[in-house]
């Protein structure tokens, strides 16, 4: 029993307890990270395309349009 309160161990013991109540009171202070809800507001539809072409002919490709003739 006389091993175990060596002044020696006591300060390996003093220096492990702070660093746990560090770690420990980090952790406890850090917020609990927030992750958004999927099911909390509903997907809005698509709006339909003033158009009427459908979503593909009225994204521009990059190549010229055909030319009449």
């Amino acid at each position: 029993m006389k091993r175990l309160f060596r002044p020696r161990n006591l300060l390996l013991l003093a220096v492990l307890g702070v660093v746990a109540g560090v770690v420990l009171s980090r952790r406890a202070g850090a917020p609990a990270p927030t992750y958004p809800d999927p099911w909390a507001t509903p997907a809005t539809p698509a709006s339909p395309d003033p158009s009427g072409l459908g979503s593909e002919a009225a994204e521009p490709t990059g190549e010229p349009a055909p030319t009449p003739g």
